[in-house]
């Protein structure tokens, strides 16, 4: 089912506990701080620097308001906030920029289609466990599943990452092990709609 998607109120939705919206200008404080933060970004990618990730959160709030008004998604960004105290919990991303990935057993190579997706997620350490990524990570396949069209959905993570692994293996993500030619230790899983379909959080929301 597409849904004629074309305010942020649209790209809103909730769950138990969790209220996930667009994001905008007044989050960049919550932006930074993740990007900057060591830790959070070890198994992501390099730390940024306070100037570097102000200047990538323009850009993200620019890619989520053309994505919003040309009903075209290529990159969205949500916050994760909790519903009670409207606390900003971290951030999460559909992102349609396709790559090449290579098949770990046999060498071939796959391209990701028009419509599949990369999903991910970062939260501040105060709200890692708890379940909220799970939740949050749920909410967001079931509203690209049932709202954007989506088909299929990837993901990439360290190969030594084991708390994700096991995330997205609860969400119905394949096993299938490839990597991304030039990044060493990542790994790509997917999880199409029916999958996910079968998986005990497909209805979170």
């Amino acid at each position: 089912m597409a849904v004629n998607l074309s305010t942020v109120e649209d790209y809103t939705f909730e769950t138990e506990r969790l209220r996930i919206r667009p994001i905008s200008e007044e989050d960049e404080s919550l932006y930074v701080s993740l990007y900057t933060c060591e830790r959070i970004m070890r198994n992501i990618g390099p730390v940024k620097t306070a100037e570097q990730a102000k200047k990538s959160f323009e850009k993200v709030v620019s890619a989520m308001r053309k994505s919003i008004v040309s009903r075209q998604p290529y990159y969205l960004f949500w916050i994760i906030e909790l519903k009670e105290t409207h606390q900003a919990l971290g951030i999460q991303a559909l992102n349609w920029c396709q790559i090449p990935l290579k098949h770990i057993d046999n060498g071939t190579r796959i391209h990701t289609g028009k419509n599949e997706p990369e999903i991910g997620i970062m939260l501040n350490r105060s709200a890692q466990g708890k379940q909220i990524p799970t939740e949050a990570r749920a909410a967001l396949l079931n509203f690209a599943f049932n709202y954007l069209n989506v088909k299929q959905i990837y993901t990439t993570f360290d190969s030594g990452n084991i708390p994700i692994a096991r995330l997205i293996r609860k969400l119905g993500f394949s096993q299938q092990r490839c990597f991304i030619p030039c990044e060493r230790n990542k790994e790509y899983r997917f999880v199409t709609k029916e999958a996910f379909a079968q998986s005990p959080y497909a209805h979170i929301y």
